[in-house]
């Protein structure tokens, strides 16, 4: 099985000792920093290139909403796009969250058709930092405030009740506890630059900036690399944002605005 990647600044997963032998993962997405979006198999890892999304995204995260449709964040929208066409419907911006300069970064499935992300005021060094628990179906916002200065989340993992495992990128993970209103920066085993996560069959992987896919023991905090992403196009600037199709609670309704607030504290 081929999975090296084309680039030589990175090696044949698969070669490596800590690579190990899985059964497949089920077909996903994963997208580039240009916003281009690839279509990669479970079994071989080999990623076709699909269409980019219309925007340039600072960072982009991405969940299945079946067919062909996904839920996209762009760092200043969620939107939704038709891969079968490239058609793309807004659901909420940055700007309907809340007054000021703001980004949404990082999106994870919270269930009963509710995302999760971040919303933070930029830049970072004066910034307020928000979790907030989007309704889908009536475009309702629960909002969590955090203290203290936040990171630039890329992607984040419902783990427990209220609870969200986060990567940056850069080598910093979190745990945010939106029941105790709390954000833990935690470790991994070794160092590494995850910048996406999915869950399949009930395991969770990571994927770093270079397209090196790890399996995820988040008890243990250990990551085990499983393969690597051959692109049939090299991404421009690496790997931000994945997605696996597997069943949704989610609802497309393709709503756009925010039509109720309410705050945790």
């Amino acid at each position: 099985m081929h999975i090296c990647l084309k680039s030589a600044a990175i090696v044949c997963a698969l070669a490596c000792p800590s690579a190990l032998s899985i059964g497949a993962i089920s077909d996903f997405w994963v997208s580039d920093i240009s916003g281009g979006i690839y279509e990669v198999d479970g079994e071989t890892f080999e990623a076709t290139y699909v269409r980019s999304i219309s925007s340039m995204p600072l960072s982009m995260s991405m969940l299945y909403q079946g067919g062909d449709t996904l839920l996209v964040n762009d760092t200043q929208r969620l939107f939704t796009i038709d891969l079968s066409d490239g058609s793309e419907s807004d659901v909420v911006s940055s700007t309907d969250l809340g007054d000021g300069l703001h980004g949404i970064f990082g999106l994870a499935d919270a269930g009963e058709g509710e995302v999760f992300f971040m919303l933070q005021r930029l830049p970072t060094a004066f910034s307020s930092n928000s979790g907030v628990v989007y309704d889908l179906s009536d475009g309702s916002g629960e909002f969590v405030e955090f203290g203290g200065v936040p990171d630039f989340y890329t992607d984040f993992l419902l783990i427990g009740d209220n609870r969200f495992f986060g990567v940056t990128g850069q080598g910093r993970s979190y745990i945010v506890d939106l029941g105790a209103a709390t954000v833990q920066q935690v470790q991994f085993d070794v160092a590494n630059q995850l910048v996406t996560m999915f869950e399949d069959g009930g395991d969770r992987y990571g994927i770093d900036t270079q397209g090196r896919i790890f399996e995820m023991d988040l008890d243990a905090l250990s990551l085990a690399q499983v393969g690597a992403i051959d692109f049939d196009i090299q991404p421009n600037g690496g790997v931000i944002g994945s997605a696996v199709p597997a069943p949704s609670a989610m609802v497309l309704l393709g709503l756009g605005g925010l039509v109720g607030v309410r705050r945790r504290r």
